[in-house]
């Protein structure tokens, strides 16, 4: 059952609590076994985080804990759009929690909603399984563009771009691999199923403290689930992203020491998204889209 504690929303799943701001909507931590797998901000930002709706951009002392990035990643001047969307610092209109899950839902300025529901998985196949948290989103497919001047355009619609917006703490050492899980089809099957990883390929922190900022792009599968994974060696931590087709990419943001706010750091941002772009994505109107979107991934935490 969820609980309130100083001031969030704590959700259980075995030895994983992730922490919910009611302000915001953001899972501001992810703590296993006393450690918080979730970058964190300077202690004297914390509340100006919490709380502020003004902020007309993202800057590198809010990139902490995990936001929705919704209905685009990156900002446009040109049609008034928010750098990392118009959600991740709004109070958000719905939120409660009931038995083992939290949902929470922003309305849009056209009335049309987005929602973030948050499942935590009980029953492990596995002692190595430290936790296990399933996320529904549905959002709509269209975004209405206006110009600067509050105009809108005529001839074209965006497509809304989704990215789910964690930042995990690394270090060197640490590596994050990416694939396939196999013999597993559905997101509900694997939570009760021992699987094993096709591995595609990996990356390792280095080291040395050379500053390295990257963002990138990989196709997941329409057939098969696809994993994205850091693994703490420190820890003894390995952490899971699974998606499903709903979500046929994800982003990797791979930085040591890149981001130049003075805190020396590794992180990697694991972000499930519905397109390849941090900005607007145009088409012609009258394609009749779906009107609205429905997503899933997984969140699993285990033992390496």
């Amino acid at each position: 059952m969820p609980i309130q504690q100083h001031n969030e929303l704590l959700l259980t799943s075995g030895q994983t609590t992730l922490s919910f701001s009611p302000a915001t909507g953001k899972i501001t931590r992810c703590v296993v076994q006393g450690n918080n797998l979730f970058v964190e901000p300077h202690a004297d930002e914390w509340q100006r985080a919490l709380t502020d709706e003004n902020r007309q951009s993202f800057e590198s002392l809010d990139a902490w804990g995990a936001d929705e990035c919704f209905p685009t990643v990156a900002g446009s001047q040109l049609w008034n759009l928010r750098d990392h969307g118009s959600v991740w610092a709004k109070t958000p209109s719905v939120l409660f929690a009931h038995e083992n899950q939290c949902s929470i839902g922003w309305q849009q300025k056209d009335g049309r909603t987005f929602n973030r529901v948050v499942k935590a998985h009980s029953e492990f196949p596995s002692q190595r399984r430290l936790g296990a948290f399933a996320l529904h989103t549905a959002f709509p497919n269209e975004l209405s563009l206006a110009d600067s001047s509050g105009q809108a355009e005529s001839d074209f619609a965006a497509i809304s771009v989704y990215a789910s917006h964690a930042l995990f703490q690394a270090q060197p050492q640490d590596r994050i691999e990416w694939g396939f899980i196999a013999g597993v089809t559905t997101l509900e099957s694997l939570l009760n199923k021992v699987f094993t990883y096709e591995v595609l390929a990996a990356r390792k922190f280095a080291p040395d403290q050379r500053p390295v900022a990257s963002k990138f792009y990989l196709r997941t599968s329409a057939t098969k689930l696809f994993f994205t994974s850091l693994i703490r060696e420190q820890l003894g931590i390995r952490i899971d992203v699974i998606q499903d087709a709903s979500l046929p990419w994800v982003g990797l943001w791979w930085c040591h020491n890149g981001w130049g706010d003075g805190r020396p750091h590794s992180t990697v941002g694991i972000e499930p998204t519905n397109l390849p772009s941090d900005g607007p994505v145009l088409g012609f109107k009258g394609l009749e889209p779906p009107e609205q979107v429905a997503a899933q991934f997984l969140w699993i935490v285990s033992k390496i």
